[in-house]
C-alpha cells in the first residue's frame, strides 16, 4: 500500500470513528449548574452543552439536590407557570435520534412538547402512544418516580409541569451529513488509488519522414 493509500484509508477510519462517537448517547446530568440558582421565565442557560430556555406565565425552575426524580446529585424542580406549568425547551442543536430522562410528578399539571406537537396532561400515565412521530415509553410511576423514553428521530423538544422535577436526561445525537461525505469521499479515494493502471501503447502514426541525399553536381 502506498503512503498516501495509508493515508485516505487513516482518514476514512478516524471519520468512522466521528460517526460512532457522535451515535454515543450524551447525557445531561446538571452537575454543571450552581446549586440554589432559580431561573425565570425567558431565561435561557446551559448544562452540558445544551441550551435551555424557560417559558411559563407565571413559575420558576430552582436547580436542587433532593434526589426527587430519582437520580443523584444536582436536579431541576419546577413550580407553578399557570396552567400547562412551566415548560423547558432543550436545544440540542442537532435532530436526535432518542431521549430518555428521569422525572418526578408531585402534582398539577405536565406538558410536553414534540417536533411541534403538545399536549397538557395530569399525569405522564395519561400521555398518548405517540406525539410528534416518536413513541412515548413510560416506567415506573411508583410514588411519582420514573423513566420516560422518546424513541424516534426529534428536532425540538420541551417538558416541564407545575410540580415537576426532571434529572439525567440522555439522548442521541444523529451523525450530521458532513461526517458521512467525509467516509464517503475517503473510501472512494482507496478504491481509486488501488485501480490499476491502464497501459498505453504506442502506435505507428503512418507517416514515415524520409531524408534523402542528393548528390552535388
Amino acid at each position: 500500500m502506498q503512503p498516501r493509500d495509508t493515508w485516505l484509508v487513516l482518514a476514512a477510519i478516524g471519520a468512522s470513528l466521528m460517526m460512532t462517537d457522535g451515535a454515543r448517547s450524551e447525557l445531561i446530568d446538571f452537575e454543571d449548574l450552581v446549586l440554589g440558582t432559580r431561573y425565570f421565565d425567558g431565561e435561557t442557560f446551559v448544562s452540558a452543552g445544551v441550551s435551555m430556555t424557560l417559558s411559563a406565565l407565571s413559575g420558576h425552575i430552582d436547580v436542587q439536590d433532593l434526589g426527587q426524580a430519582g437520580g443523584m446529585g444536582h436536579e431541576l424542580e419546577f413550580f407553578g407557570g399557570g396552567v400547562g406549568g412551566v415548560s423547558l425547551a432543550l436545544d440540542f442543536g442537532i435532530d436526535v435520534d432518542g431521549v430518555s430522562l428521569l422525572y418526578g410528578e408531585y402534582g398539577g399539571t405536565l406538558n410536553l412538547l414534540i417536533n411541534g406537537d403538545s399536549v397538557i396532561v395530569g399525569s405522564f400515565a395519561d400521555l398518548p402512544p405517540t406525539l410528534g412521530g416518536v413513541d412515548i415509553t413510560m416506567t415506573g410511576g411508583q410514588f411519582g418516580l420514573g423513566t420516560l423514553s422518546f424513541d424516534g428521530v426529534i428536532s425540538s423538544f420541551a417538558i416541564g409541569g407545575q410540580e415537576f422535577v426532571l434529572d439525567n436526561v440522555s439522548y442521541q445525537p444523529i451523525p450530521g451529513p458532513g461526517v458521512l461525505s467525509i467516509v464517503g469521499m475517503g473510501v472512494a479515494g482507496v478504491t481509486l488509488r488501488r485501480r490499476p493502471k491502464r497501459r498505453t501503447v504506442a502506435r505507428p502514426t503512418g507517416h514515415l519522414h524520409e531524408s534523402t541525399a542528393r548528390d552535388t553536381p
